[in-house]
């Protein structure tokens, strides 16, 4: 808003109301900041760390008959071809994400919120020899 609002017979200063408006704005921000380290900290890094664990976890079972075997096999092409790229396109919204966070002076964050990307990080770092296993124990 202007400072001041001249009208026919009236001076209306608008400074206090832009300060308000300022101060709502600043609020409005940190809130939408706190909002997002709390998705990317508490949501996307663990999701994806439960991900790739069910992967590993899934690939690790052994086949007892032809059956389990062929299913197995298509665990893991889809484990090859889709979920990889899923959750590596996750990862790379996360790390998108993080670096937005990172980027803005006003959020504050501390080394317990890194902790879960951290570990994301190293789950997804295992997915390629999670799959690489797969396939040799299945040769």
């Amino acid at each position: 808003m202007p400072y001041e609002i001249r009208l026919n017979m009236f001076l209306i200063q608008c400074s206090d109301i832009n300060n308000l408006l300022c101060e709502k704005c600043e609020d409005l921000i940190t809130e939408i900041l706190n909002k997002v380290g709390d998705h990317v900290f508490h949501k996307m890094a663990p999701q994806i760390s439960q991900d790739v664990k069910a992967i590993r976890e899934e690939m690790q079972q052994k086949a007892c008959d032809s059956k389990l075997l062929v299913g197995f096999e298509a665990k893991l092409d889809n484990v090859r071809m889709q979920e990889r790229k899923r959750l590596m396109n996750e990862y790379e919204d996360m790390i998108e994400w993080l670096m937005m966070l990172n980027r803005n002076p006003r959020y504050k964050s501390n080394e317990e919120n890194i902790k879960p990307v951290t570990i994301a990080y190293n789950y997804i770092n295992d997915i390629v020899s999670i799959i690489e296993t797969s396939e040799n124990k299945l040769k």
